[in-house]
């Protein structure tokens, strides 16, 4: 199964549209493309031990719409379900769960990376350093739009997003009409690394009151 969904989005034009049903990862992403299934109940694509779920070629736009991507499970490697490190990736109406990295359990962003979140559910991911949700370094940037968080754990702080610039470069995050459910045990819902802090604009999301340093608000 993973050999045919593979090649299926190998052989397909720009747009892969795929069924109802479940598939096999990893998927290696090589080119620009938009992935859409039949919406995250009916449309799953689950990796294996020791595979992220998406591999995306660095540089490339890449949009995935109406999946359900879990499973992903990297312990030595940055997000479960995809890491990105340049180029765009946007998803919509997705649902990204049960996946585990060493940071940003479901996704990762890094470098000169845009990833963008639209009407997605980020849930029971869990990070074993930072991020159980998501993990951005570096310049990355990051849009979250209607997009909630729960369930996600991190060990090292930021259970639903962790953020770590360099110097020089500052992540930036915007999000909009976001929700953060409150976090199991000890940690806090985001984690903005003192000293290497990302730039925040919020617009109708309150900061979580477990989580210091409100950002700029929009």
């Amino acid at each position: 199964m993973t050999a045919a969904l593979q090649d299926f989005i190998d052989e397909a034009g720009d747009i892969v549209r795929l069924p109802e049903g479940r598939y096999c990862g990893p998927v290696n992403v090589r080119r620009d493309v938009v992935i859409a299934g039949a919406g995250p109940g009916p449309t799953v694509v689950e990796s294996i031990p020791g595979q992220p779920v998406l591999r995306i070629k660095p540089g490339l736009r890449v949009e995935v719409h109406g999946l359900t991507l879990q499973g992903g499970d990297v312990p030595l490697e940055r997000g479960g379900v995809a890491t990105v490190k340049e180029g765009f990736t946007r998803f919509v109406g997705c649902r990204l769960t049960g996946c585990r990295a060493v940071l940003g359990g479901a996704l990762h962003a890094g470098d000169h990376a845009e990833l963008v979140l639209e009407d997605c559910r980020v849930a029971g991911n869990v990070a074993i350093k930072g991020g159980g949700g998501i993990a951005v370094t570096g310049g990355a940037r990051l849009m979250l739009r209607r997009t909630s968080f729960s369930h996600n754990v991190a060990a090292d702080g930021g259970h639903h997003l962790y953020v770590m610039g360099r110097p020089g470069r500052a992540p930036e995050i915007q999000v909009e009409y976001v929700t953060w459910s409150p976090c199991v045990g000890r940690g806090t819902s985001i984690a903005n690394v003192r000293g290497f802090e990302g730039r925040f604009v919020l617009h109708g999301t309150p900061w979580p009151a477990d989580s210091l340093k409100v950002p700029q608000r929009g």
